[in-house]
Formats: C-alpha cells, sequence, structure tokens
C-alpha cells in the first residue's frame, strides 16, 4: 500500500491532525487557532492509540489505556516503558491535554482555547517518537505514514515538470522507459530509463516524496504501459 494512501484509517487520523497544525499554524483568529490545536491533538492521539492496538494485539486500549498499554507490553515479553522521564512521560502528558480537550468544561477554559499552535507541533513530535519506540520495543518496522509531516497540496500552476534522465537515454527512443504520474488527467513524465532498467524503484520513490495528489504512477515503453500503480492520496480525484 502507498504509505500515503487514505485507505490506511490510522494515515488518514494522522493527516487530520498534520492538517489541523497546519491551520492552526497560518491561523489569525486567536478562536480557530484553538479549534485547530484541539483538532490536531485528539487526531494525532487516535492515530497513536490505533497503532498501540495493532501492535500489541489489543482489541481496543481505550478508556485505560496505561493498564492496557502495560498489559499488551507484557503479553508480549515487554518490560513497559516508564512513564517518569523520557518520550512516554511526553506522552502522558499528550495524554492528558487530549483527555483535557476531550471533556472540556467551563471551568478548564482558561489556557485551553486560546492558545498558540505549539501544543500541536509538540504532541505530532512526540507521538511520532513514540510510535517509532514502540516499533523499536517490538522489533517490528514503524509504518510509513509516522514520517509524514508534509501533506499533499494542489499547486498554484501546473506547468512544466523537471524530468530526469538516468544513464544514457535517448527521449526519442521509443524503448526508452518513461515514468510518469497522472495529476488531475494530466500526465507528466519524471524520469528516463534505459530500455532493459527496473521503473519500480523509482516509481515507489516517486510516490512516497511527491508532494501533488497524484492518482497514478505509470511506467510506459512506447505506448504501452509496462507497469502502473494506482494512487489514492489525500486531495486526489
Amino acid at each position: 500500500m502507498n504509505p500515503r494512501s487514505i485507505e490506511s484509517a490510522r494515515y488518514h487520523y494522522w493527516t487530520d491532525a498534520l492538517r489541523g497544525r497546519d491551520l492552526a499554524l497560518a491561523a489569525v483568529d486567536g478562536w480557530d487557532r484553538g479549534t485547530f490545536v484541539r483538532w490536531s491533538i485528539m487526531s494525532a492521539w487516535t492515530a497513536f492509540e490505533r497503532e498501540v492496538d495493532s501492535v500489541l494485539g489489543l482489541n481496543s486500549s481505550g478508556t485505560n489505556f496505561w493498564t492496557n498499554f502495560e498489559r499488551g507490553c507484557r503479553c508480549r515479553g515487554i518490560d513497559p516503558p516508564g512513564r517518569g522521564q523520557g518520550i512516554w512521560q511526553r506522552v502522558a502528558q499528550v495524554q492528558k491535554l487530549r483527555n483535557d480537550y476531550t471533556h472540556l468544561n467551563d471551568t478548564d477554559l482558561d489556557g485551553l482555547v486560546m492558545v498558540n499552535a505549539e501544543p500541536a507541533e509538540s504532541a505530532i513530535d512526540t507521538l511520532r517518537e513514540a510510535v517509532k519506540d514502540l516499533h523499536r520495543l517490538t522489533s517490528s518496522e514503524s509504518p510509513e505514514w509516522i514520517d509524514e509531516d508534509q501533506l499533499p497540496k494542489h499547486p498554484v500552476g501546473f506547468g512544466a515538470t523537471l524530468t530526469v534522465g538516468h544513464g544514457r537515454v535517448d527521449p526519442n527512443d521509443p524503448s526508452t522507459i518513461r515514468v510518469s504520474f497522472e495529476y488531475r488527467g494530466v500526465v507528466k513524465v519524471s524520469d528516463l530509463l534505459p530500455p532493459d532498467a527496473d521503473p519500480t524503484p523509482y516509481m515507489e520513490h516517486l510516490t512516497r516524496n511527491i508532494t501533488i495528489p497524484i492518482s497514478a504512477v505509470r511506467a510506459y515503453q512506447g505506448p504501452l504501459v509496462i507497469k502502473e500503480i494506482p494512487v489514492r492520496m489525500r486531495g486526489s480525484e
């Protein structure tokens, strides 16, 4: 699955968190900024909690998060990380803030409504580090979406695209492999490869690094599509 695929629920929550943070950073109105910060932190926590459930095999860590988290660690033969210092202490602080936002009442408004964007930035950084630490503890591989920090954006203008040639390639030779992407029905060539090259690494690199919400990556040889990766990114049609 493309690491930016919106078919991943955890990635969808994570991008909600990133969007909220970005809107908070750009907000002029303090009320709007507070809204976006709350949305960002609650979304980031949901993505984190679901990743914990998946890694530790929990049905739902839910309201008793730390009890269930520690039980899940022990079931995996892992000593639960302490919350007295380091990254997991910061995770506990994010959870408290998330709970404060979730159960906001009239006596909690001071300091929780009119805020700057820093709490959202800090929560995202903390939970990203915690996901990686959890995978380190469980000797498993972190999901690619956790490194996502820049959302795909529609370009203001979409004109010429830089095409990179690899090796000695002739762009007019029909046997030259052309790695291309499609954005809103327009196809652009990103890479030119020798006829015997494997286009897969170049196609996968494109899906991981492009910041335009594309809908497909294809490799052509002449008019023939020799490989295709359909892409469903946030913002693609």
